[in-house]
């Protein structure tokens, strides 16, 4: 079964996924497909699904929402996790840009999940083994979900969950100022470097001005000691931060 791409628009990763026919023909097509509406409807069969986990929960989030964190879903996913569940979440960068997102993320760590932050995190969904998924209906919208049980779609869906999990990296509690330690946006910035990319590239793929990349370089360049690029391209390879997961202490 064929996962519908994501397209990304230029210039703001953090608008609504494509809600055209394609996606919508693959989520019609489901066998077993509920249309849930409201957030209670919704937070009700999320806490019903990761119940229902028995090997592994899965979760991809895109949004940080202006609101504490919630203790009881922290605390259902530190009970799955104290009954052996794989408990993973995948999160967008922009979690990392205010303190109420690290508190968030902190709080998930804390709680036992495997935590990683991804460069495009393109939807919000929830998948419990093979068995089911819950996907909103775009990232911003937390009162309309649809709850899949098809198993082909299941596994489609899990499919580009692994593939965006291979490639992101795991969330180390840095914030700026840390001695010597690069932030998780630093060590985007870093990765994209080390690809080739220039710096209009880099603005584009992480949502942000060419202004604020190269504010961003010379930031790296002042942690590493680098005097210009060619050094910092050497230096971010000595300590391995282009590295597809958590840099070495």
């Amino acid at each position: 079964m064929r996962v519908p791409a994501f397209p990304r628009r230029p210039g703001d990763p953090h608008q609504d996924y494509d809600q055209g026919s394609e996606w919508d023909d693959f989520l019609n097509s489901a066998d077993v497909a509920f249309k849930l509406t409201g957030r209670d409807e919704i937070a009700r069969a999320s806490r019903e699904l990761l119940g229902e986990a028995e090997q592994d929960w899965m979760s991809c989030d895109t949004v940080l929402r202006q609101s504490p964190p919630g203790r009881a879903p922290v605390a259902e996913r530190a009970e799955a996790v104290g009954r052996g569940i794989r408990v993973r979440a995948l999160f967008d960068v922009p979690f990392t840009r205010q303190p109420l997102g690290r508190e968030f993320l902190r709080s998930r760590a804390a709680a036992g999940e495997q935590v990683r932050l991804g460069q495009y995190v393109p939807f919000r969904m929830q998948i419990a083994d093979l068995q089911a998924c819950l996907i909103w209906s775009s990232p911003e919208d937390e009162d309309h979900a649809r709850l899949v049980y098809s198993p082909a779609h299941v596994a489609g869906i899990r499919n580009t969950f692994e593939l965006l999990w291979a490639v992101g990296w795991d969330y180390e509690c840095t914030t700026p100022g840390d001695s010597g330690k690069p932030t998780p946006e630093q060590l985007v910035l870093a990765r994209l470097l080390t690809l080739g990319l220039d710096e209009e590239e880099i603005a584009w793929s992480s949502g942000t001005s060419i202004a604020q990349v190269r504010e961003g370089i010379e930031a790296l360049q002042r942690l590493v000691g680098a005097g210009n690029e060619f050094q910092l391209g050497v230096e971010l390879d000595k300590r391995g931060w282009s590295h597809l997961h958590s840099p070495p202490e």
